[in-house]
């Protein structure tokens, strides 16, 4: 049990660390013009691949899609 509470300790940590890194290239979203947000698109999404492959809890498909799904709506 406190394996696992303990794993689910350090799980919340690393998605604060990531969502945190995602909110500066979400939020200039709000405020662009379209052809302005292109550059805003490349770089949140260079920013999800790197959370994909060196996060320990978002290295699933499912974990990622998801995380596209909430982005994009």
């Amino acid at each position: 049990m406190d394996s696992r509470v303990t794993d689910q300790f350090h799980e919340a940590k690393d998605n604060i660390r990531y969502m945190y890194a995602l909110k500066k290239f979400c939020e200039p979203l709000y405020k662009c013009d379209p052809p302005t947000m292109i550059t805003h698109i490349d770089s949140m999404m260079y920013v999800i691949r790197t959370i994909h492959t060196s996060s320990r809890y978002f290295n699933t498909c499912e974990k990622v899609t998801a995380l596209l799904v909430k982005v994009s709506c």
